[in-house]
């Protein structure tokens, strides 16, 4: 006892009748003080007398003596069978600690289900801070995030969960946290895991937040709304001048429909009665990362002429590469005739 607590030992060969002790107090003693330490009699002591109490009593294994050389070579490959395996289970263990402590460093949600999905085998403690509910509840109701699931999406998750225990992959979106007003947003993947006997062995799941990126899309959705309802024509293109969108008010101002000015550039808009420099210096200016302002006669796809007072601006990326520009403008044709003509009468 007193070389277990000073020595590092990979396993204990004992007999089981002990001089002045007794095997399986010696055996308990042990135990307590290395409960997963191979445990190993070799003894004379017959197995049908001595076996089953022993490895009743958290014994590895259990070999009778004999005189022939084969049991002293059975017992070398008894006590590295057991270290071996000690050794393989403490790397697991170590393992496992491993990827709890990195499952506990994230935000995102990480769970496994029993095959029915009745049972979590495992959660960590992000769902609680996404999902609102303790996770020893959702031990011992696997489903009860459904509580924190918006009313409208219920059914929708669980069609996917129900799609889950029948062995298919699922992938969806939907808001969760009532203590929020269902502010929250969450980006869920599930996934069956099978065995080589094409069984399901459990269900591996992913939860991740997108509230973030939801907002940036509502707002998106807000934008693009405003601007196809916008009176004023829009258009946007890439890097190169190359028209990636229109709205409607260019559609009507231009009488290029969408599918004929994307992919085109805003060439098909001049009337010809700007010269180089003009354009050169709209150029240097946007690609100085400076918004350009001015009335641009434009061409219509009829070849009539118009005026449109224009801004162009160019957008650029997080890095500050420009990336996009866009333009918009109100167009001025009539205003500029009136003017035209108020002109020609006072120069008369």
């Amino acid at each position: 006892i007193t070389q277990l607590e000073t020595t590092h030992v990979d396993c204990v060969v004992s007999e089981y009748d002990i001089p002045g002790c007794d095997g399986i107090e010696f055996l308990e003693t042990v135990r307590e003080m290395h409960p997963e330490l191979p445990f190993i009699f070799y003894t004379t002591v017959s197995p049908e007398a001595a076996a089953s109490e022993a490895i009743a009593n958290g014994a590895t294994d259990y070999l009778q003596k004999g005189t022939d050389p084969v049991h002293a070579e059975l017992l070398a490959t008894r006590i590295e069978n057991a270290v071996a395996q000690r050794r393989a289970a403490q790397r697991a263990q170590r393992l496992e600690h491993q990827c709890v402590d990195l499952a506990e460093e994230t935000d995102n949600i990480l769970c496994t289900f029993t095959p029915d999905m009745t049972d979590v085998t495992f959660v960590n403690s992000a769902f609680e801070d996404l999902y609102g509910i303790p996770v020893d509840r959702v031990c011992e109701d696997s489903l009860c995030f459904l509580d924190a699931t918006h009313p409208d999406d219920r059914l929708h998750v669980e069609q996917a969960i129900t799609r889950l225990q029948d062995g298919q992959p699922v992938e969806i979106e939907y808001r969760v946290n009532e203590q929020d007003e269902y502010r929250r947003w969450v980006h869920m993947q599930g996934q069956p895991i099978y065995t080589d006997d094409n069984e399901i062995a459990r269900i591996v799941g992913f939860i991740r937040e997108i509230t973030e990126r939801k907002e940036r899309e509502q707002q998106l959705r807000q934008f693009q709304q405003a601007v196809e309802s916008s009176g004023r024509p829009f258009y946007f293109t890439d890097s190169d001048g190359v028209i990636e969108y229109v709205n409607p008010a260019f559609e009507d101002t231009t009488g290029y429909s969408a599918e004929e000015a994307i992919g085109k550039t805003p060439e098909i808009l001049q009337s010809g009665e700007h010269d180089q420099s003009f354009y050169e210096e709209l150029w240097e200016r946007l690609l100085d990362d400076e918004t350009w302002h001015g009335e641009v006669i434009n061409q219509r796809k009829n070849g009539e002429q118009f005026v449109i007072d224009q801004t162009i601006a160019p957008v650029p990326d997080e890095t500050g590469k420009i990336t996009h520009f866009v333009a918009t403008g109100n167009e001025i044709t009539e205003r500029k005739t009136k003017e035209d003509k108020r002109k020609q009468v006072i120069d008369r």
